[in-house]
């Protein structure tokens, strides 16, 4: 709407990864860490040369990373993302397909598109329990996913009832209230005050400045630092998991709208439905 998205996109990605080499024990703790993208930065053809000059400088294991991008956005710009998808794929990223089954030939593009996770659009889950309709799309897009090779998470899982009924069906995760809220994490240099966690944070704040700055000729620029500033409206469907993960997707609490100067992350977590909930996942997700 704005114009600003693959700035955005860009600042979510540099900032992630330097909490990511910043935080060694929080980065060890953690199976994965999801950032979500914008069809704009899909269709970009800087984007990708970016992302893989942000994994040279920080040393970063891409393995730890997984880009979400939506089903719409992949079939808009299909060369572009299947070049971008294959091309972090090699240097070990892992990709989720978001807010599936709302596109018009969701299961035609979804056998090209090599993604690892495939994430059933909430909309079909929220009414599961009292629509047969999307309940079946939901059994549906679980089996044809795992046919496929690929993990199924389902979005909006609000409560135990929805859960119980996804794990019946075999689906793998489940993201939403009915497990957990988001999580703040907090930069543990931080709160010890280290001069070196206090530059970074000074880097932060002045990293927000300069994307604030190099908009300010936008006709919309009035609007750039309530956009900048907020969080995602759908932060609150929460997202869960049972080893600590985090997620800038949305669904859950986003590191694409937080901007905070005080270098405040929100964590959040996915259920794994095939264990019980007190069993923690031993490697990868």
């Amino acid at each position: 709407r704005y114009g600003l998205i693959s700035n955005i996109d860009r600042w979510v990605v540099e900032h992630a990864f330097l909490w990511l080499v910043s935080e060694a024990d929080e980065r060890e703790r953690l199976a994965l860490c999801s950032i979500n993208l914008s069809g704009s930065s899909l269709a970009d053809n800087e984007f990708l040369p970016f992302v893989i000059r942000q994994f040279q400088r920080s040393g970063l294991d891409a393995s730890k990373i997984c880009f979400e991008i939506t089903e719409t956005a992949a079939i808009a710009s299909f060369a572009q993302a299947s070049r971008f998808i294959n091309a972090l794929k090699e240097l070990g990223c892992k990709f989720a397909l978001d807010d599936f089954g709302t596109g018009l030939s969701s299961f035609g593009y979804l056998k090209h598109f090599p993604v690892d996770y495939l994430k059933i659009d909430g909309s079909f889950v929220k009414e599961m329990l009292h629509d047969p309709i999307d309940r079946e799309m939901v059994r549906s897009i679980n089996e044809i996913g795992h046919l496929t090779g690929k993990k199924v998470i389902a979005e909006w899982a609000e409560n135990q009832e929805i859960i119980t009924m996804l794990r019946g069906m075999g689906i793998d995760y489940a993201q939403g209230y009915g497990v957990s809220e988001p999580k703040r994490v907090l930069m543990s240099s931080v709160v010890n005050g280290s001069p070196a966690s206090r530059a970074r944070c000074r880097s932060v704040r002045n990293s927000r400045r300069r994307l604030l700055r190099s908009c300010s000729d936008s006709p919309s620029a009035g609007s750039v630092s309530a956009i900048a500033s907020s969080v995602d409206t759908k932060s609150r469907r929460g997202s869960l998991r049972s080893r600590p993960y985090i997620d800038g997707s949305r669904g859950c609490s986003t590191m694409r709208g937080s901007f905070s100067s005080q270098a405040l992350r929100h964590q959040s977590v996915l259920a794994w439905l095939q264990v019980p909930s007190s069993t923690m996942m031993p490697s990868s997700p």
